[in-house]
């Protein structure tokens, strides 16, 4: 996506209920993420994730970065946000 910002989407099977358990998803999505970075002797540095869910599975959406452990941006406090369903413009 950019310089040492990678995207990631996995997929877990249905849990039978929309409101089902979808940790599955984004713990799978964290494990891969830091495991890639970890190869290239970095740091995970989560951007944005996002979940969502259905009868037939769950899926996690996830926005990082791998930076190495003295990177500024590493040691600085993370913000996150959630992105917004709906977006209003005014023309």
């Amino acid at each position: 996506m950019g310089k040492d910002t990678y995207t990631l989407s996995v997929g877990v099977a249905g849990t039978g209920s929309v409101s089902g358990n979808n940790t599955g998803a984004k713990q799978r999505a964290l494990t891969e993420a830091n495991q890639y970075c970890a190869k290239l002797g970095k740091q995970l540095l989560v951007n944005n994730i996002s979940l969502n869910s259905t009868l037939a599975g769950s899926t996690s959406d996830l926005i990082f970065r791998c930076l190495n452990e003295n990177d500024p941006e590493f040691s600085a406090k993370p913000v996150y946000k959630k992105e917004p369903d709906v977006v209003i413009e005014s023309r």
